[in-house]
Parts: structure tokens; C-alpha cells; sequence
């Protein structure tokens, strides 16, 4: 999480922690599926999507969750921002796999 957050204030794109909530899980609940991959219910989308992506990690594996969809788009300039599509998260990503290839 420290190397995500270092990276985030380098690309300008904010990072935080929020937590796997365990009473959000049942809003992956489905009718029709083993479980749905959006909360049904509407709501904790950021969490009930790492709730979702945590289904399919190895839990010995460290791993994050981009959530890209809120910040598809800007209605202003701000910054390096500029008006329209954001590409909010790409940045980040594309630093941390520099990163992690300098490391190794």
C-alpha cells in the first residue's frame, strides 16, 4: 500500500485504503449466479468491487483494487486533468509496473 501511495502523490492520483467491510459481502448475493459482480443493492460500490476481486486472490498474495470507473471523467480542468476522459488509475498502474520491473 506505501509503494501505491508514493506513486499516487508522483501521478497526482489520490490512493487510500478503505476497508473490506464483511456486512457489504451479501450485497454480492445473486439469484441466478454464485454471486453477482456489482452490489444489488446499489450502494459500497468501491467495496463490494474489492469484495468481489478478493473471491478470485490467493490469500497469501498481496493485491489492490483501482477503482477507475468513478473518476472516468472530468466536467473541468484541473491540473494535469483536463476537461473530458480522466484516465484516472492508468497512470498509477503504469508506475507501479515500472516500479515493480526496476525492482526485480
Amino acid at each position: 500500500m506505501s509503494t501505491l501511495r508514493s506513486l499516487g502523490r508522483l501521478t497526482g492520483e489520490k490512493v487510500g485504503e478503505l476497508p473490506l467491510a464483511e456486512e457489504y459481502a451479501g450485497y454480492l448475493a445473486s439469484d441466478y449466479a454464485d454471486l453477482c459482480n456489482i452490489s444489488r443493492v446499489g450502494e459500497a460500490g468501491a467495496i463490494t468491487a474489492a469484495l468481489f476481486l478478493r473471491r478470485f486472490v490467493h490469500p497469501s498474495m498481496s493485491w489492490a483494487h483501482i477503482d477507475m470507473a468513478a473518476m472516468k471523467e472530468a466536467a473541468s480542468t484541473a491540473g494535469y486533468i483536463t476537461a473530458g476522459a480522466t484516465g484516472y488509475g492508468a497512470r498509477l498502474l503504469a508506475e507501479f509496473v515500472a516500479e515493480r520491473s526496476r525492482s526485480s
